[in-house]
Parts: structure tokens; C-alpha cells; sequence
């Protein structure tokens, strides 16, 4: 995972918003939601909550 992926992870293991995650890291509400699908997608999750509770597991 990249350095980026990994800070928008701990974001939305925070209980962040897209944009509230776009304004922490300077980066437009799009490139945040485009990351937010594609871990989605890699991780084989159907909502934010599956994702969530797959990312906790993993250590940062």
C-alpha cells in the first residue's frame, strides 16, 4: 500500500469524510474518492463499513 493510501486509511479509520480527507492532505475530493473505490475494490469490499472492519486488522 502506498504512502498516500496508508495516510487516507488511518483518515477514514478516524471516521473521515472524503472531504474532510481532501482538505488534511491538500488533494481534491475526486483523487480521494478515486483512492476510496480502488481500495474498495482491492480489498473485495461491498460498502465502507466492510472496508473498515478489514483495514483495522491490518497494522500501520
Amino acid at each position: 500500500m502506498t504512502k498516500k493510501k496508508k495516510e487516507i486509511v488511518k483518515l477514514i479509520l478516524r471516521g473521515k469524510e472524503s472531504k474532510d480527507i481532501a482538505v488534511c492532505l491538500d488533494n481534491s475530493v475526486n483523487t480521494i474518492s478515486i483512492h476510496h473505490k480502488n481500495m474498495l475494490k482491492k480489498l473485495d469490499a461491498r460498502n465502507v463499513g466492510k472496508m473498515v472492519k478489514i483495514l483495522s486488522t491490518y497494522p500501520f
